[in-house]
């Protein structure tokens, strides 16, 4: 008997009769045999890894936010799940428990994510990199804590004044929107990327979000380019700063009309029995090929700029002392 047949009967059961002693039980068993019918299902549709990450997110979910401890569809029609520090967006829902109809109101996961922008690409690491991480810092940790007891994880660190991550919540990234998901320092109100952005993240599958871990050396980071904030800027590196600020845009311009251009020909021209493959027409290819062009060249305006301006600071600062 499968584990779908074997639920109906426990639901039966608990709606016919009045059973107090064995209640408890039945319902632990209807919960544990509807967890397994929806792996069942989401096994049978290739989407099992994607479900158990967000279904372990969900549970791990803390008891001071009933509201995040369920997955929701909002007003576009996204399964959205968030457990305060890490959260998603699918276009197509995976087999998670249903929403209590009694349950709170869910948090504005479209408004978090729709109040920031993209300063930059991060490089994604891969699921090795990330086990790796994990497992070396644990062992460090218990080396020398002689035990795991109250060890808060493992983090990635995307570089010296770029965010640090949960390493573990990369994973759950990488299992809920796939191995070909795209990272970016987000930006706020035009800033460019800093060690307090989040992590913006981005597939066919849908987005999501990842928050910054704040370790004492980014801590320290931040501090000095709170202070650089605060500094009356000279007017050569406001020129430059502008100069990048323009160039960076342009790229998360470009970069979103390649993105969904491709996505059009491989929806448009794949190729019937050749999975991945796609047919362009010339034009169509000289087409892509020329905004390739443009977002190499916009690239190395942004590169040139982010030297004048760090040429400018270095004077501004010398000048100072």
């Amino acid at each position: 008997m499968k584990s779908a047949e074997i639920y109906s009967v426990v639901e039966g059961v608990l709606k016919h009769y009045d059973m107090p002693d064995a209640k408890a039980e039945l319902e632990k068993l209807a919960e544990k045999l509807a967890e397994s019918v929806r792996l069942e299902a989401a096994a049978s549709h290739g989407c099992l890894d994607a479900t158990k990450a967000a279904a372990k997110l969900l549970k791990g979910v803390d008891d001071k936010h009933p509201r995040l401890r369920y997955a929701w569809t909002n007003d576009k029609g996204l399964q959205c799940f968030c457990d305060g520090f890490h959260g998603f967006r699918l276009r197509e829902a995976l087999p998670l428990a249903p929403r209590p109809d009694d349950a709170e109101k869910p948090i504005n996961l479209d408004g978090v994510i729709a109040g920031y922008g993209r300063a930059m690409e991060l490089p994604m690491p891969s699921v090795a990199d990330l086990k790796a991480a994990i497992g070396l810092q644990k062992a460090q940790y218990i080396g020398e804590h002689g035990n795991a007891k109250g060890w808060e994880g493992a983090i990635w660190d995307f570089g010296d004044a770029l965010p640090t991550a949960n390493a573990a919540y990369l994973l759950d990234a990488i299992a809920i929107l796939g191995e070909d998901v795209k990272a970016f320092a987000a930006s706020s109100n035009g800033s460019g990327a800093s060690v307090v952005s989040p992590v913006m993240l981005e597939s066919e599958r849908g987005d999501g979000i990842v928050l910054p871990i704040l370790t004492d050396k980014k801590r320290a980071v931040y501090n000095a380019q709170k202070a650089e904030a605060a500094r009356v800027k000279t007017d050569e590196e406001l020129r430059a700063a502008d100069h990048l600020e323009r160039a960076e845009k342009r790229i998360a311009h470009l970069e979103k009309l390649l993105d969904d251009m491709l996505n059009q020909y491989r929806r448009d021209n794949a190729v019937p029995d050749a999975p991945g493959m796609v047919c362009m027409e010339p034009g169509e290819f000289a087409e892509l090929a020329k905004l390739q062009q443009l977002l190499v060249e916009e690239r190395e305006r942004a590169e040139k700029a982010r030297c004048e301006l760090d040429e400018a600071r270095k004077a501004a600062k010398a000048k100072a002392a």
